[in-house]
Formats: C-alpha cells, sequence, structure tokens
C-alpha cells in the first residue's frame, strides 16, 4: 500500500485489522468480513495479520524490557513452549539484525532505529501471514533501511 502522507493509507490499514469500521461498505479478509465479527474471532485474524506503528517511541511499553516485548505476542496467543518462545525471540530479534544483549534492556536505552526493529521483531515472531508496515523504515537509518525491507 503506497501512498502520498494523509491519503488514507493508515485508515485502510486500521479498517484490515478491523480496528475501525467502515462509513459504507465492508472489508473481507480471506473471504470473511470483519465487521460485526466478535473480539475473540477478530483475534484469530490477528494472529495472522500483524502492524507495526510508524512511532516506535510511542508503540513500545517503555516499562517492559526488549525480551517481554517480542515474547509478549506468543504468550497472547499461547504460541509454544518457554524454550521455544525464547528461540523464536532470540530469531525474531536477529532477523532484524539486533542481538541478544539487548534483551535486558528497556526502550529508553535504545535508540529510535532500534526501537522500530523491536517493534519489527515483535511483529515477526508471530510468523503471520501478512504483517502490514505503516511507514516503517521512518525511524532507521539509511544504512539499515534496505537491510529491513
Amino acid at each position: 500500500l503506497v501512498g502520498e502522507s494523509g491519503s488514507g493509507k493508515t485508515t485502510a490499514i486500521r479498517l484490515l485489522l478491523g480496528l475501525e469500521q467502515p462509513d459504507i461498505g465492508t472489508i473481507a479478509v480471506a473471504g470473511e468480513q470483519l465487521h460485526g465479527r466478535s473480539h475473540e474471532s477478530l483475534r484469530a485474524v490477528w494472529r495472522h495479520l500483524q502492524l507495526v506503528y510508524q512511532n516506535p517511541f510511542t508503540s513500545l511499553d517503555p516499562t517492559w524490557k526488549v525480551e517481554q516485548l517480542v515474547r509478549e505476542p506468543l504468550v497472547r496467543f499461547k504460541i509454544g513452549t518457554a524454550n521455544e518462545r525464547a528461540e523464536r525471540v532470540r530469531e525474531a530479534l536477529a532477523n532484524v539484525g539486533l542481538g541478544e544483549h539487548l534483551l535486558l534492556r528497556k526502550p529508553e536505552a535504545l535508540s529510535g532505529g532500534q526501537r522500530q526493529r523491536v517493534a519489527i521483531a515483535r511483529a515477526l515472531v508471530l510468523k503471520p501471514d501478512v504483517i502490514v508496515l505503516d511507514e516503517p523504515t521512518s525511524a532507521l537509518d539509511v544504512s539499515v533501511q534496505a537491510d529491513i525491507v
């Protein structure tokens, strides 16, 4: 989804994820309408659709460590054992170029680019079918942007 600033990309994403309801028309994922579904039914969709927000300074809980931030979706969706979750967290961080030395740090101890990569790792850890990235490289150095994309 590509468009100029203010063209409605974020609104389209929020509609796709069922976070907002359309004024007219319907939104369907894999042929199933999202409007009117129960929260539990939407959770099943969210497991396969992950969103990375554009602002890593507001999208990460400042009281949690990196390890907790990336592991939380696995816990929420009851995926894997504790050991399997730990391995998936390390794998997701490695996929975005972050090392295990950051596991015990809180977001305040990270650069903007590192925070953005933690947010991306948080989405990747679930191995979803679709990852929705709202300006995913806006907080990244040019040298890192190509690697992430």
